[in-house]
Protein backbone atom coordinates (compact mmCIF):
# COMPACT_ATOMS: atom_id res chain seq x y z
CA UNK A 1 0.00 0.00 0.00
CA UNK A 2 1.26 3.43 -1.02
CA UNK A 3 0.59 7.21 0.74
CA UNK A 4 1.55 10.19 -0.43
CA UNK A 5 4.78 9.87 0.47
CA UNK A 6 5.60 7.43 -2.57
CA UNK A 7 4.60 10.24 -4.98
CA UNK A 8 7.40 11.26 -7.57
CA UNK A 9 7.99 13.32 -10.95
CA UNK A 10 10.09 11.80 -13.77
CA UNK A 11 10.82 11.98 -16.93
CA UNK A 12 13.24 10.43 -19.86
CA UNK A 13 14.53 12.03 -23.21
CA UNK A 14 12.20 11.11 -26.41
CA UNK A 15 14.20 9.93 -29.87
CA UNK A 16 10.77 10.77 -30.94
CA UNK A 17 8.34 14.02 -30.04
CA UNK A 18 5.11 12.04 -28.42
CA UNK A 19 6.50 8.70 -28.66
CA UNK A 20 6.50 7.36 -25.05
CA UNK A 21 9.92 6.54 -23.50
CA UNK A 22 11.41 4.62 -20.02
CA UNK A 23 11.86 7.12 -17.38
CA UNK A 24 15.59 7.83 -16.50
CA UNK A 25 15.50 10.65 -13.90
CA UNK A 26 13.44 11.13 -10.73
CA UNK A 27 13.26 15.28 -9.79
CA UNK A 28 11.58 16.30 -6.45
CA UNK A 29 9.13 18.37 -7.46
CA UNK A 30 7.43 20.62 -4.55
CA UNK A 31 3.72 20.51 -6.10
CA UNK A 32 1.67 18.72 -8.76
CA UNK A 33 1.49 21.09 -11.83
CA UNK A 34 0.48 19.23 -14.73
CA UNK A 35 -3.53 19.05 -15.56
CA UNK A 36 -4.59 17.61 -18.96
CA UNK A 37 -6.33 20.07 -21.48
CA UNK A 38 -9.65 18.90 -22.91
CA UNK A 39 -11.85 20.74 -24.95
CA UNK A 40 -15.87 19.96 -25.41
CA UNK A 41 -17.39 20.69 -28.69
CA UNK A 42 -21.53 20.22 -28.46
CA UNK A 43 -23.89 20.55 -31.38
CA UNK A 44 -26.42 22.21 -30.51
CA UNK A 45 -29.77 22.84 -32.75
CA UNK A 46 -33.34 22.34 -33.14
CA UNK A 47 -34.90 19.38 -31.80
CA UNK A 48 -38.83 18.97 -31.05
CA UNK A 49 -39.11 18.53 -27.22
CA UNK A 50 -35.57 19.95 -26.69
CA UNK A 51 -34.84 20.61 -22.80
CA UNK A 52 -31.17 21.30 -22.92
CA UNK A 53 -28.18 20.25 -24.57
CA UNK A 54 -28.40 16.81 -26.36
CA UNK A 55 -26.28 14.06 -25.09
CA UNK A 56 -26.16 12.92 -28.31
CA UNK A 57 -24.28 15.39 -29.69
CA UNK A 58 -21.01 15.58 -27.45
CA UNK A 59 -17.29 15.44 -28.38
CA UNK A 60 -14.30 15.99 -26.69
CA UNK A 61 -11.11 16.23 -27.77
CA UNK A 62 -7.94 16.09 -26.04
CA UNK A 63 -6.28 19.63 -26.66
CA UNK A 64 -2.86 18.41 -24.95
CA UNK A 65 -1.55 18.66 -20.89
CA UNK A 66 0.85 20.94 -19.54
CA UNK A 67 1.80 23.04 -16.18
CA UNK A 68 4.48 24.25 -14.15
CA UNK A 69 7.21 22.31 -12.01
CA UNK A 70 9.15 23.58 -8.60
CA UNK A 71 11.76 22.04 -7.32
CA UNK A 72 15.15 23.01 -5.70
CA UNK A 73 18.40 22.82 -7.64
CA UNK A 74 20.46 19.95 -7.21
CA UNK A 75 24.13 19.77 -7.79
CA UNK A 76 23.82 16.39 -9.85
CA UNK A 77 21.17 15.18 -12.69
CA UNK A 78 20.17 19.01 -13.76
CA UNK A 79 22.07 19.15 -17.24
CA UNK A 80 19.17 16.30 -18.39
CA UNK A 81 16.95 19.94 -18.43
CA UNK A 82 19.52 22.40 -19.12
CA UNK A 83 19.58 20.95 -22.51
CA UNK A 84 16.04 21.61 -23.35
CA UNK A 85 16.12 25.04 -20.84
CA UNK A 86 19.14 26.56 -23.33
CA UNK A 87 18.53 24.84 -26.52
CA UNK A 88 22.30 23.68 -27.75
CA UNK A 89 24.45 21.52 -25.79
CA UNK A 90 28.49 20.29 -25.30
CA UNK A 91 29.72 17.60 -22.70
CA UNK A 92 29.98 16.45 -20.32
CA UNK A 93 33.28 16.95 -20.86
CA UNK A 94 35.70 15.70 -18.07
CA UNK A 95 38.01 18.66 -16.36
CA UNK A 96 41.87 17.30 -16.47
CA UNK A 97 41.71 13.95 -15.17
CA UNK A 98 39.65 14.44 -12.35
CA UNK A 99 35.92 13.61 -11.03
CA UNK A 100 34.75 16.99 -12.28
CA UNK A 101 32.30 17.02 -15.78
CA UNK A 102 31.23 20.31 -17.47
CA UNK A 103 28.50 20.42 -19.51
CA UNK A 104 28.13 23.60 -21.45
CA UNK A 105 24.43 25.05 -22.29
CA UNK A 106 23.89 28.06 -24.90
CA UNK A 107 20.76 29.78 -26.81
CA UNK A 108 20.99 29.78 -30.09
CA UNK A 109 18.37 30.36 -33.41
CA UNK A 110 17.11 26.81 -33.43
CA UNK A 111 14.39 25.48 -32.06
CA UNK A 112 15.37 23.94 -29.03
CA UNK A 113 14.09 20.66 -29.99
CA UNK A 114 14.72 18.17 -27.40
CA UNK A 115 11.22 16.69 -25.80
CA UNK A 116 10.62 13.94 -22.86
CA UNK A 117 8.30 11.72 -21.39
CA UNK A 118 7.57 13.10 -18.21
CA UNK A 119 5.26 10.83 -15.60
CA UNK A 120 3.68 12.07 -12.15
CA UNK A 121 2.53 9.41 -10.01
CA UNK A 122 -0.28 10.06 -7.45
CA UNK A 123 -1.49 7.91 -5.03
CA UNK A 124 -5.27 7.22 -4.94
CA UNK A 125 -7.30 6.90 -1.71
CA UNK A 126 -6.78 3.40 -1.79
CA UNK A 127 -3.36 3.54 -1.35
CA UNK A 128 -2.55 2.39 -5.18
CA UNK A 129 -0.44 4.55 -7.19
CA UNK A 130 -1.54 5.77 -10.36
CA UNK A 131 0.40 6.74 -13.18
CA UNK A 132 0.37 9.99 -15.52
CA UNK A 133 2.30 9.85 -18.03
CA UNK A 134 2.73 13.15 -20.54
CA UNK A 135 4.75 12.20 -23.76
CA UNK A 136 6.16 14.75 -25.73
CA UNK A 137 6.65 17.10 -22.82
CA UNK A 138 8.76 20.35 -24.12
CA UNK A 139 10.17 22.90 -21.94
CA UNK A 140 8.37 26.55 -23.25
CA UNK A 141 9.98 28.87 -20.00
CA UNK A 142 11.44 28.60 -16.66
CA UNK A 143 12.68 30.56 -13.67
CA UNK A 144 15.43 30.45 -11.79
CA UNK A 145 15.14 32.72 -8.30
CA UNK A 146 16.80 32.82 -5.18
CA UNK A 147 16.44 34.61 -2.07
CA UNK A 148 17.87 35.02 1.42
CA UNK A 149 17.77 32.80 3.12
CA UNK A 150 17.00 30.09 0.84
CA UNK A 151 17.42 27.80 -1.91
CA UNK A 152 18.23 27.54 -5.56
CA UNK A 153 14.53 27.50 -7.20
CA UNK A 154 13.86 25.98 -10.27
CA UNK A 155 10.43 26.67 -12.00
CA UNK A 156 9.89 25.33 -15.11
CA UNK A 157 6.81 25.50 -17.76
CA UNK A 158 6.22 21.65 -19.45
CA UNK A 159 3.39 21.48 -22.59
CA UNK A 160 2.59 18.44 -23.49
CA UNK A 161 0.82 16.62 -26.29
CA UNK A 162 -1.33 14.56 -24.35
CA UNK A 163 -1.67 12.52 -20.97
CA UNK A 164 -2.15 9.25 -20.61
CA UNK A 165 -2.81 6.82 -17.55
CA UNK A 166 -2.14 3.59 -19.93
CA UNK A 167 1.98 3.87 -19.29
CA UNK A 168 3.83 1.36 -17.06
CA UNK A 169 5.14 3.12 -13.53
CA UNK A 170 8.92 4.12 -14.05
CA UNK A 171 10.85 3.70 -11.03
CA UNK A 172 13.73 6.61 -11.93
CA UNK A 173 15.71 8.06 -8.75
CA UNK A 174 17.26 11.16 -8.03
CA UNK A 175 20.96 11.17 -8.03
CA UNK A 176 22.98 9.64 -5.40
CA UNK A 177 24.26 11.95 -3.16
CA UNK A 178 23.52 15.01 -4.64
CA UNK A 179 22.80 18.58 -2.74
CA UNK A 180 21.55 21.73 -3.20
CA UNK A 181 22.73 24.85 -3.67
CA UNK A 182 21.97 27.40 -0.63
CA UNK A 183 21.88 31.65 -0.22
CA UNK A 184 25.85 31.29 0.69
CA UNK A 185 27.03 29.63 -2.24
CA UNK A 186 25.54 32.54 -4.67
CA UNK A 187 27.78 35.04 -6.46
CA UNK A 188 26.87 38.06 -8.50
CA UNK A 189 29.11 40.20 -10.95
CA UNK A 190 28.64 43.16 -13.20
CA UNK A 191 31.03 44.01 -15.76
CA UNK A 192 30.50 47.65 -17.53
CA UNK A 193 33.76 47.24 -19.40
CA UNK A 194 36.05 48.01 -16.19
CA UNK A 195 36.12 44.82 -14.92
CA UNK A 196 33.86 42.15 -13.07
CA UNK A 197 32.37 43.80 -10.20
CA UNK A 198 31.22 41.91 -7.52
CA UNK A 199 27.25 42.96 -6.65
CA UNK A 200 26.09 41.71 -3.46
CA UNK A 201 22.06 40.91 -3.71
CA UNK A 202 19.06 39.85 -1.36
CA UNK A 203 17.89 38.01 -4.17
CA UNK A 204 18.34 37.48 -7.73
CA UNK A 205 16.24 35.87 -10.56
CA UNK A 206 16.21 34.89 -14.15
CA UNK A 207 13.26 34.20 -16.00
CA UNK A 208 13.31 32.44 -19.87
CA UNK A 209 10.69 32.50 -22.41
CA UNK A 210 11.40 30.93 -24.93
CA UNK A 211 8.87 31.84 -27.59
CA UNK A 212 7.15 28.46 -28.28
CA UNK A 213 4.26 28.14 -30.40
CA UNK A 214 2.46 25.27 -28.37
CA UNK A 215 -1.27 24.78 -30.37
CA UNK A 216 -0.28 23.68 -33.30
CA UNK A 217 -3.35 21.63 -34.41
CA UNK A 218 -4.04 20.07 -37.81
CA UNK A 219 -6.78 18.16 -39.87
CA UNK A 220 -4.70 15.76 -41.05
CA UNK A 221 -4.37 11.74 -40.97
CA UNK A 222 -0.89 12.05 -39.59
CA UNK A 223 -1.42 13.78 -36.72
CA UNK A 224 -3.86 11.03 -34.70
CA UNK A 225 -6.07 13.94 -33.33
CA UNK A 226 -2.83 15.09 -31.38
CA UNK A 227 -1.08 18.68 -31.81
CA UNK A 228 2.42 18.52 -33.75
CA UNK A 229 5.80 19.69 -31.63
CA UNK A 230 6.11 23.32 -30.83
CA UNK A 231 8.05 25.30 -32.51
CA UNK A 232 9.81 28.62 -32.20
CA UNK A 233 7.30 31.83 -33.36
CA UNK A 234 9.08 34.65 -32.10
CA UNK A 235 12.62 36.12 -30.45
CA UNK A 236 13.12 34.36 -27.17
CA UNK A 237 12.72 36.54 -23.88
CA UNK A 238 15.58 36.05 -20.95
CA UNK A 239 14.99 38.90 -17.95
CA UNK A 240 15.63 39.07 -14.03
CA UNK A 241 16.55 41.29 -11.27
CA UNK A 242 18.45 41.41 -8.92
CA UNK A 243 17.95 43.03 -5.76
CA UNK A 244 20.53 44.46 -3.85
CA UNK A 245 20.94 47.27 -0.85
CA UNK A 246 21.83 50.89 -2.03
CA UNK A 247 25.41 51.22 -2.01
CA UNK A 248 26.14 53.92 -3.82
CA UNK A 249 25.25 55.72 -7.83
CA UNK A 250 27.47 52.79 -9.31
CA UNK A 251 24.37 50.77 -10.41
CA UNK A 252 21.69 53.62 -10.36
CA UNK A 253 24.44 55.53 -13.21
CA UNK A 254 24.29 52.43 -15.21
CA UNK A 255 20.35 52.30 -15.27
CA UNK A 256 20.45 56.29 -16.25
CA UNK A 257 23.20 55.78 -19.09
CA UNK A 258 21.65 52.49 -20.90
CA UNK A 259 24.86 51.06 -20.08
CA UNK A 260 24.89 47.60 -21.59
CA UNK A 261 26.27 44.95 -19.03
CA UNK A 262 27.89 41.59 -18.43
CA UNK A 263 26.27 39.79 -15.74
CA UNK A 264 27.59 36.53 -14.05
CA UNK A 265 25.67 34.76 -11.18
CA UNK A 266 27.21 31.65 -10.11
CA UNK A 267 26.86 28.87 -7.09
CA UNK A 268 29.79 27.40 -6.07
CA UNK A 269 29.59 24.24 -4.02
CA UNK A 270 31.77 21.78 -2.63
CA UNK A 271 34.76 20.88 -4.08
CA UNK A 272 35.01 17.64 -6.31
CA UNK A 273 38.53 17.43 -6.85
CA UNK A 274 41.40 20.24 -6.91
CA UNK A 275 40.95 22.84 -8.04
CA UNK A 276 37.51 21.81 -9.37
CA UNK A 277 33.83 22.35 -7.24
CA UNK A 278 30.77 21.58 -8.37
CA UNK A 279 28.88 24.87 -10.12
CA UNK A 280 26.00 26.33 -11.85
CA UNK A 281 27.23 29.53 -13.83
CA UNK A 282 25.05 31.25 -15.92
CA UNK A 283 26.80 34.13 -18.06
CA UNK A 284 24.74 36.92 -19.68
CA UNK A 285 27.61 38.72 -22.03
CA UNK A 286 24.61 41.37 -23.26
CA UNK A 287 22.40 43.05 -20.42
CA UNK A 288 20.81 46.24 -20.01
CA UNK A 289 19.31 47.49 -16.55
CA UNK A 290 15.59 48.70 -17.22
CA UNK A 291 14.87 50.02 -13.68
CA UNK A 292 14.71 51.09 -11.33
CA UNK A 293 15.09 54.38 -8.42
CA UNK A 294 16.00 53.62 -5.60
CA UNK A 295 13.26 54.08 -2.32
CA UNK A 296 13.72 55.69 0.56
CA UNK A 297 11.35 54.39 3.87
CA UNK A 298 11.34 54.92 7.44
CA UNK A 299 10.97 51.34 8.49
CA UNK A 300 14.06 49.84 6.27
CA UNK A 301 17.02 50.90 4.68
CA UNK A 302 17.13 52.13 0.98
CA UNK A 303 17.23 49.44 -1.37
CA UNK A 304 18.52 49.04 -5.23
CA UNK A 305 16.57 46.83 -7.28
CA UNK A 306 18.24 46.41 -10.57
CA UNK A 307 15.82 44.67 -13.15
CA UNK A 308 17.19 44.04 -16.50
CA UNK A 309 16.94 42.35 -20.09
CA UNK A 310 19.42 40.17 -21.93
CA UNK A 311 20.47 41.27 -25.18
CA UNK A 312 22.20 39.70 -28.01
CA UNK A 313 26.14 41.45 -28.84
CA UNK A 314 25.49 40.08 -32.38
CA UNK A 315 28.63 37.69 -31.26
CA UNK A 316 28.24 35.52 -28.05
CA UNK A 317 24.98 33.52 -26.99
CA UNK A 318 22.39 35.46 -25.86
CA UNK A 319 22.78 33.10 -22.70
CA UNK A 320 25.11 30.51 -21.49
CA UNK A 321 24.94 27.96 -18.24
CA UNK A 322 28.25 25.93 -17.47
CA UNK A 323 27.32 22.89 -15.22
CA UNK A 324 30.05 20.99 -13.19
CA UNK A 325 29.36 18.29 -11.71
CA UNK A 326 30.40 13.97 -11.34
CA UNK A 327 27.67 13.80 -14.12
CA UNK A 328 29.50 11.76 -16.81
CA UNK A 329 26.68 12.21 -19.16
CA UNK A 330 23.76 14.56 -18.89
Amino acid sequence: MSTVLDQSFQLGVESTYGTAVAMSRAYEAQGDGFKLEQEDLPSIGMRPGMQGEFSDRQKTITMGAGGTLDFDVLNEGFGLLLQAMFGTSTGPTQQAATAAYKSTHTTATDDPDTSYTTQIQRVDIGGTLRSFTQPGSVITGWRLSHTVPGLLVASIDFDAQTQVTSEAAGSAVTPTGATTYDWTQCAVTIDSGGGAAAYCVESVELTADLSMKTDRRLMCAASGGLKEQPKRNGVPSFTGVLNGEFEDLTEYALFTAGTICDIVITWTGAEIESPYNYELKLTLPSCKFTGDTPEASLDEITKQPLPFKALWDGTNALATCEYTSTDTAL
